[in-house]
């Protein structure tokens, strides 16, 4: 066992100076609640989960301990990232001591549990899993029933104390429902691990001793549909794509297929990966999906009828495992991620020591030998895939290397580079996403006028190869907000160099992706009025306010729009809305000040507000305050 430890645990040593990476920043950094441990019994209510969790109301699932393991990490180590990847390692490491110990009561073998658990501990399609720790709940999901189902078996072993063993099964169990809702699977990899390891006159009273699990299961589903009941309360869970029957079919073998064929070849792994919903008789990984799974079933077969009954387990717990993530109920987020792997591939490594088992029969010096290559490479591959998390910009090149039409995970990079400054690289992944959208649509608008006033009237044109799009790939892929981000981006690159037109085309494309993007409309006006069409940027700040009347910012943009046109009743009505919202708004007693004061019979008035903005800003520069004197005079 201290071989294991030191294989699960050292392999992933190089991920202790990796910072904060992706979500990870949203839940670690910005996000407070996980901040403080008197936080912690609300993370088991579905007031958290809809209103605080950072991502809850978006993807509403039911993951407490999640939540409770980040604020211990918190009240342990801060903000060092090194502690929270060191939790994940020791989850890891716990994990892979509980395939050993499982394996080993339900083979008696344990050469066969030592050899699993070595494959699972250093397997490279785990690394996106133990390094990002959002993924900390498919780890948890899978040790706490690994370690219910040890005590499942000892109570089958030892009579004698079924009330204790009952309580630890059901506690641990528990905990792995709470950790993902993928634990649901447990008890139905126990029955077939009932029927394949027991002989069929203890199938009866083994299985009789299964209910605590399916009675607990049904416990838990019935908290969440009273959950998911709330959620429409305040999210609709309506699916964003319907796909016929056929292709949804094709959509299911395609994960599985694909997933398998990352089990046994993970050369190529990314955080995100292009995974189109849509299938058709020329996709390649369908073909090979197809292919994996007919001999699985094939293979399932075999031994069932030469009564290797081991062998029709691993393929049982290979299967079964996986349909919760083979988007049978459409995965929302992201369709396909490796971290799902994680509780199948034991399935998987149980499969290959049992293959290499065989050869141990005949000839223990193969073997030995190809398990040593086969951990060498893994160890290998998974040290390297490290290296992939040590920065945004790392892991996204990585990703664009292994699935260049990813588009979030170009968004991502565009995001990065704009964060470190490298402009260029920004405008290069922003071009190779305009054609991933380009040919990925149903529809293309060109020469489309994009922004209207309450009237219908335009307020600005734009005009290029991709004005907007309509996504037929995972919604995550395509996100409309996305595209938004990476056209704001893009204005502000524009306006940096001076290029207002091309920023006035950026941000009215922003706007088009998403027309809640208050900052696009904000910035919009801005450009405008560097162009000098006052007009124009009127119209598209009243347009932002009237989808945010609280972001007070375009009542000073349009305060001084009127200022420019002439209409000075118009700006004061502005300035008054915002001095009566937000008492401490110092600018804009500022400009009713210089407003009053041009006009003699309002000094005083003039003289009042200058007094308020002395007050509230603090102090004032001498050219300011020198100009403002001489206009009350």
């Amino acid at each position: 066992m201290f071989i294991l430890v030191v294989l699960a645990g050292t392999v992933y040593a190089n991920i202790l100076p990796n910072p904060f990476i992706w979500s990870e920043i949203d839940f670690h950094v910005e996000s407070q609640v996980h901040k403080s441990l008197s936080n912690m019994p609300k993370f088991f209510t579905t007031e958290y989960w809809l209103k605080e969790d950072p991502y809850g109301s978006t993807i509403n699932v039911y993951r407490p301990m999640r939540a409770v393991t980040f604020t211990l990490d918190y009240a342990l180590w801060g903000m060092n990232p090194a502690g929270y990847h060191v939790t994940n390692i020791l989850l890891h490491v716990a994990t892979t001591l509980m395939v050993f110990l499982v394996l080993g009561k339900i083979t008696g073998n344990k050469w066969i549990a030592w050899v699993s658990a070595a494959l699972f501990a250093v397997h490279p399609i785990h690394t996106e899993t133990i390094v990002w720790t959002m993924s900390r709940d498919d780890i948890m999901c899978t040790l706490f029933p690994l370690i219910a189902w040890w005590f499942f078996i000892k109570r089958q072993e030892d009579p004698s104390r079924p009330v204790t063993y009952l309580a630890l099964e059901m506690f641990f169990f528990g905990l792995g429902l709470l950790s993902r809702e993928m634990a649901m699977v447990f008890p139905f990899l126990i029955t077939i691990y009932v029927l394949c390891f027991y002989k069929k006159r203890d199938w009866g009273r083994v299985l009789r001793a299964t209910v605590f699990y399916w009675l607990m299961m049904g416990v838990y589903m019935f908290y969440h549909m009273y959950f998911w009941w709330e959620a429409l309360k305040v999210t609709r869970l309506t699916a964003s794509v319907n796909l016929p029957l056929i292709g949804h079919l094709g959509l299911i073998v395609k994960t599985v297929g694909f997933y398998i064929w990352l089990l046994i070849w993970p050369a190529k792994l990314a955080a995100d990966w292009s995974f189109p919903l849509f299938v058709n008789l020329g996709d390649g990984m369908l073909w090979l999906a197809i292919v994996i799974l007919l001999l699985s079933v094939a293979a399932g077969v075999w031994f069932y009828l030469k009564k290797r009954k081991d062998v029709v387990f691993g393929l049982g717990f290979l299967i079964i495992a996986f349909l919760p993530v083979a988007n049978i109920i459409l995965v929302k987020g992201r369709p396909f991620g490796e971290q799902r792997v994680y509780l199948p591939s034991i399935g998987y490594v149980f499969l290959i020591a049992l293959i290499l088992n065989r050869i141990r029969i005949r000839k223990q010096w193969l073997a030995m030998g190809i398990l040593v290559a086969i951990l060498g490479m893994y160890s290998y591959r998974t040290w390297l895939r490290n290296y992939d998390w040590r920065s945004p910009i790392a892991l996204w090149e990585s990703n664009r290397e292994v699935s260049p039409k990813t588009t979030r995970a170009r968004q991502n990079l565009a995001v990065s580079y704009f964060a470190e400054g490298k402009e260029d690289k920004v405008l290069e992944e922003y071009k190779a996403l305009a054609d991933i959208f380009e040919n990925d649509r149903r529809l293309n608008i060109r020469e489309t006028e994009l922004m209207f006033d309450t009237k219908g009237e335009p307020l600005g044109q734009v005009t290029g190869p991709l004005v907007g799009y309509r996504p037929i790939s995972v919604a995550a892929e395509t996100s409309l907000s996305g595209s938004s981000t990476v056209r704001y981006m893009m204005g502000e690159l524009y306006e940096k160099k001076s290029d207002y037109s091309g920023a006035i085309r950026e941000y009215n494309a922003a706007v088009l992706f998403d027309p809640k993007n208050i900052y696009a409309y904000e910035k919009l006006g801005k450009m405008y009025m560097k162009m000098g069409e006052v007009e124009a940027a009127v119209l598209a700040w009243q347009r932002g306010l009237a989808i945010n009347s609280n972001f007070l910012l375009f009542r000073e943009d349009l305060g001084g729009a009127y200022e420019v046109m002439g209409e000075k009743e118009k700006a004061i009505e502005e300035y008054k809305i915002i001095t009566k919202s937000v008492s401490n708004y110092a600018n804009a007693y500022l400009r009713l000040a210089v407003i009053y004061a041009k006009d003699v019979s309002e000094k005083e008035t003039a003289r009042g507000y200058w007094n308020v903005y002395k007050k509230l800003a603090g102090s004032v520069g001498r050219q300011l305050n020198a100009e403002m004197e001489a206009m009350l005079e």
